[in-house]
């Protein structure tokens, strides 16, 4: 899981317990500011240790388990991560698609 991906997750639970991002700092020891940067994918870094801490109050866990690699990288779900930074929510896999296309003046249909 991206960092990204993360904050995202970690923002989604954090709504639906109707937590404030300055109670889940409090609780995992950090600044609201470290929880807005995390929330938006833009903290550079976060250790293991920082991660349980913010997911523990939100009655999540890390889990390890093996990676599940295809022989091509998926280049769409790769650009849809990167594009979601600056939106409130994740865009899906096809709202990307039809942005790209209309982008360069094809039409979009169903994806």
């Amino acid at each position: 899981m991206r960092l990204q991906e993360f904050g995202y997750v970690v923002r989604k639970a954090r709504r639906a317990r109707a937590m404030t991002q300055a109670e889940l700092a409090k609780f995992a020891g950090l600044s609201r500011t470290t929880m807005n940067q995390l929330e938006n994918g833009v903290f550079p870094d976060i250790g293991m240790n920082k991660a349980q801490a913010i997911l523990a109050p939100l009655g999540l866990a890390l889990q390890i388990q093996p990676v599940r690699r295809s022989s091509r990288p998926n280049y769409v779900r790769m650009a849809r991560s990167s594009a979601s930074v600056s939106f409130r929510e994740k865009l899906s896999e096809g709202e990307l698609v039809r942005t790209l296309l209309s982008t360069y003046g094809f039409e979009f249909t169903a994806y």
